[in-house]
């Protein structure tokens, strides 16, 4: 199995439980409070927790108008280092749709990615309407993901904060 290739999140799985097989099954954090954003609590959180969650709204099938539907492939962690930093966030997120489109469904047409060249990727792209950019970015946004939510409770104010700790940056920063 190439790492580079499987999707991000199940990549963060399996570094999540390679993790807890030779450090320790516990995950060890600092967590700030959000009721007033400067209390740092610690926290342990056992690794068979954390799962991949799977979102009810999520669809990798997206049809942008009653001909064009595209079909999308997670981000593999690849295509997560290919994306320049340099970019601006609108950059970014155009060369991760382009990244990410597997094939355009026009009418009876199959476009597979492999076919399209890059110009004409990114022109398609391009000439997308504000209300596409939030179909593909609701894609993005509901895609499975490592998550955990924990419950701690403010040493200063007795609060109970609910913190949902998304992906391999929240797990190990």
């Amino acid at each position: 199995v190439d790492p580079w290739s499987m999707p991000s999140f199940d990549l963060e799985y399996i570094f999540i439980n390679v993790r807890g097989k030779s450090i320790g099954e516990e995950l060890e954090l600092s967590l700030t409070c959000p009721d007033d954003g400067e209390t740092v609590v610690p926290v342990k959180i056992p690794l068979d927790d954390i799962e991949v969650s799977d979102d009810k709204d999520h669809n990798p099938v997206i049809k942008l108008t009653d001909d064009v539907t595209l079909y999308m492939t997670y981000p593999t962690m690849t295509d997560i280092s290919s994306v320049q930093a340099g970019l601006g966030d609108t950059e970014q997120l155009f060369s991760m749709i382009k990244t990410c489109i597997a094939e355009i469904h026009d009418g009876e047409e199959i476009h597979h990615k492999i076919d399209i060249t890059d110009n004409d990727l990114n022109e398609f792209i391009d000439t997308m309407s504000t209300a596409h950019l939030e179909k593909i970015n609701h894609f993005f946004e509901t895609m499975p993901k490592l998550t955990h939510t924990i419950k701690v409770t403010n040493p200063k104010t007795k609060k109970e904060n609910e913190i949902t700790l998304s992906g391999f940056d929240d797990f190990f920063v």
